[in-house]
């Protein structure tokens, strides 16, 4: 479905919570990719520790009490929940991203990413504080969307 469609269907004002969530997921944004790229470096050494592990096993003696092998794959399986949502959020705010005009994208930019007031963001691109919040609105909507908020 095409987005301004969606976003005619969905024309209430969201729920304070969903705007609250997607709020946080802007502002914690630029820390999350770096999480995600991180993660990956991590992964890659572990899974590299997890092939050495398991060559150096064969030459143990098999039902030992202490299976690094086991412990390395448990680390993996335990990070990999927590990082997949954040990357889907991650790729979220990346794909309404490259749908938004430059003005919203400053929007964003000033307000989550670089932590500015609203009255400074409004100052900022000298527009009415009421033209703002209307698309800060639109914004919110947007992104919520992708979400499947």
């Amino acid at each position: 479905m095409d987005l301004i469609a969606e976003l005619k269907k969905r024309s209430k004002r969201l729920p304070k919570h969903v705007v609250k969530f997607v709020e946080g997921e802007l502002l914690w944004y630029e820390d999350n990719k770096k999480l995600l790229s991180l993660w990956d470096r991590q992964r890659d050494e572990l899974m590299n520790g997890l092939k050495a592990h398991t060559q150096d096993q064969k030459r143990h003696q098999i039902g030992s009490v202490y299976d690094p092998v086991g412990q390395l794959a448990t680390e993996i399986i335990m990070l990999e929940e927590p990082l997949t949502r954040t990357e889907f959020y991650v790729k979220a705010v990346d794909d309404v991203w490259d749908n938004l005009t430059l003005e919203e994208r400053q929007i964003i930019k000033l307000r989550y990413f670089k932590g500015l007031t609203w009255q400074a963001v409004s100052m900022g691109l000298c527009i009415s504080r009421s033209s703002l919040f209307r698309h800060q609105e639109d914004l919110m909507k947007k992104f919520a969307i992708r979400m499947g908020l």
